[in-house]
């Protein structure tokens, strides 16, 4: 069994070839599997492959990786996200030290393309993350990952949002860097017009 399982939807060949280069790169002893859900097929070293046949959104998507997952620890990344040298074996370990109080998920430290950090988001006054990790005993203990109502957008605080309804915790790992460069393409475009409006009124 792996020591993580790391969720990463794509609807972006080029930019998915470059993530699961980045993590064989970053993390080349680390015992890691990659559960990629995408409409294209994907095949390698270390990865479980979904095919997506209908585009339903990144957060059922997430959900339906979450159930090929072998490992009891779960991360969630995104393909506009690279690794930062060691920043899974960072995050993993603070998971395990924290999670004693179940329930409890952490959050990667943010850099943009020019290595400055930018901070961390808040709804209602409470800390929530999105590159995260947590273990499966927490996702089930807080009623699953994200809301089936959800489909790109919103996910991420709901999720954070029940950790902290559970008596639990939502904390960054200080030590677990990743660089985020947000794309703006046709995807993000398209995901925009027909699901933030509707996910934004469910939230």
């Amino acid at each position: 069994m792996p020591k993580l399982s790391i969720l990463l939807p794509s609807l972006r060949p080029d930019e998915l070839k470059k993530r699961i280069v980045e993590f064989s790169a970053t993390h080349p002893r680390m015992d890691y599997e990659l559960v990629v859900v995408s409409p294209f097929l994907v095949s390698g070293e270390k990865i479980v492959h979904i095919l997506e046949t209908e585009p339903r959104g990144v957060l059922y998507a997430m959900n339906e990786a979450l159930k090929k997952a072998s490992s009891d620890y779960i991360v969630l990344w995104s393909d506009d996200a690279s690794p930062i040298k060691d920043c899974l074996q960072n995050i993993l370990a603070f998971v395990k030290k924290n999670e004693k109080n179940l329930p409890f998920a952490a959050g990667f430290s943010k850099v943009d393309s020019r290595g400055e950090g930018f901070g961390q988001w808040r709804v209602y006054g409470k800390l929530y993350v999105g590159w995260a990790c947590a273990s499966k005993r927490t996702i089930e203990a807080v009623g699953g990952l994200f809301d089936p109502d959800y489909r790109n957008y919103w996910g991420d605080p709901d999720f954070s949002l029940r950790v902290w309804e559970k008596g639990g915790t939502v904390a960054v790992c200080k030590d677990a860097y990743i660089e985020v460069v947000q794309i703006n393409d046709k995807v993000k475009t398209k995901n925009l017009s027909t699901c933030f409006e509707k996910d934004t009124q469910t939230f």
